[in-house]
């Protein structure tokens, strides 16, 4: 199973990218914090709506919906959540470069969105 950190959590953050095989369960799990990465503290995201969606990033062309992530709040007080894809969500994935965001609306409707990350979609050599 695919179980990276999910970096694209809290505005403001770095922006790796991220590698996934087409065929992969993704569980990646996410907490919202003030300050950013690795120095903020978790915020309560009771009340809050959050988006996810993975497009594909090819020249020449508009920006596909691969995937809508289905955000999972695993504990509001603590900011945390989780992204996830079972694997036959990912092997209908296309292969190649896709970028994904966050998407945030908090209780009183002010909308935030993390940085881009990018996702390079690859084939599995083992099947």
């Amino acid at each position: 199973m695919s179980t990276p950190p999910c970096t694209p959590c809290g505005p403001g953050g770095p922006s790796p990218a991220i590698t996934v095989k087409r065929g992969d369960s993704i569980d990646w799990h996410c907490r919202v914090q003030a300050g950013g990465p690795g120095g903020g503290l978790p915020l309560d995201i009771t009340g809050w709506s959050i988006a996810c969606q993975l497009r594909s990033v090819q020249r020449n062309a508009a920006a596909r919906l691969v995937y809508a992530f289905a955000p999972a709040i695993v504990n509001a007080a603590a900011g945390q959540y989780a992204l996830r894809a079972s694997s036959a969500q990912t092997a209908a994935w296309p292969a190649g470069r896709a970028a994904l965001d966050v998407r945030y609306t908090d209780a009183t409707g002010r909308v935030m969105h993390t940085d881009t990350v990018a996702v390079l979609v690859c084939e599995a050599i083992t099947r």
